[in-house]
């Protein structure tokens, strides 16, 4: 899928975070039904972080420093809606990984399903019930599936077009090191 087919994934997946955002962003607040605690909890956090406190030295978490930087970084620059735009800063920084392992691995349109699925997995504003409800609730875990999904995909899948092992180890190493330092 490499050459006019590889960009029009590329299109495709950047489309898409698009969307997503647009979906979430333009109102200016989070709403949310759901885990109201631990919403509480991720909001406590950040404006801990953007005032200068350092996690695992002025406070505990079980959760790693990649899991809050993305909204402390929004937060820090007054974004009301820090923690929904960190979520999609997370979804668009795979883009490229997510578009490697289609084209490497996937033929057909398996790459398009495959980017859709690690898309909106990430940028989800549920928790994986099949309840309906808004939750910011378990956003780590979403992240690190999706992470997970373009790590697997690389390491288990045999090529069937480009070949790289720069790009492979890429992927792999800088994956495992994302999961490491977000959970």
């Amino acid at each position: 899928m490499s050459g006019p087919g590889g960009a029009i994934l590329l299109i495709f997946l950047v489309a898409l975070l698009a969307l997503q955002a647009l979906m979430q962003l333009p109102r200016g607040v989070l709403f949310f039904d759901l885990h109201e605690g631990d919403t509480l909890h991720l909001v406590e956090i950040v404006a801990r972080m953007a005032a200068g406190e350092v996690p695992h030295r002025d406070f505990t978490t079980p959760l790693g420093v990649l899991a809050f930087l993305p909204a402390r970084a929004f937060a820090w620059a007054g974004l009301g809606t820090a923690i929904l735009a960190g979520q999609i800063l997370v979804a668009a920084a795979p883009v490229p990984a997510i578009w490697w392992a289609a084209v490497s691995r996937m033929p057909g349109g398996l790459g398009y399903l495959f980017g859709l699925i690690v898309i909106v997995a990430v940028t989800a504003i549920g928790y994986g019930d099949s309840g309906a409800g808004l939750s910011v609730s378990m956003f780590y875990n979403r992240w690190a599936w999706g992470i997970a999904f373009v790590v697997v995909a690389v390491a288990v899948l045999p090529p069937v077009a480009a070949r790289s092992g720069v790009a492979d180890g890429a992927v792999i190493g800088l994956g495992l090191a994302l999961l490491a330092l977000m959970k």
